[in-house]
């Protein structure tokens, strides 16, 4: 009979270690769901906040910046003397300045040549 008196001692510290750890289980559960929720609503703001911004307004925003800083680079060339278009092809070698001029030149073409070729359309016969 002493196995018998002997099992309800480990069973009661078993269970104490049982209900410790059932315990320990659930705290991290409750602190791993805070964060959780935390995390979550975090993530909402800053959707909530990336759908009210509009993009085409971004691009014009952008746009009217680089404006604005071409503008004042050309105020500062004016003012200190040089010639704001030389200054800025300095950003180019020759060859990509080439390259952009025989670009240029071979969009105008296309552009001169679309269009119809002056044929009068001819009805069709039978219709």
């Amino acid at each position: 009979m002493s196995e018998t008196e002997q099992s309800p001692q480990p069973n009661a510290s078993s269970s104490k270690t049982a209900e410790l750890s059932r315990e320990e289980r659930f705290k991290a559960l409750r602190s791993k769901h805070s964060a959780s929720i935390k995390a979550n609503h975090a993530e909402v703001v800053a959707e909530h906040k990336r759908m009210k911004l509009n993009p085409q307004h971004l691009s014009k925003l952008d746009r009217k910046k680089a404006e604005a800083e071409i503008k004042l680079a050309k105020v500062d060339a004016e003012d200190a003397g040089e010639d704001f278009e030389r200054k800025r092809a300095w950003d180019w070698t020759m060859e990509e300045s080439e390259a952009w001029d025989t670009r240029l030149a071979e969009k105008q073409r296309n552009r001169n040549e679309a269009g119809f070729s002056g044929k009068p359309l001819t009805p069709k016969s039978g219709s």
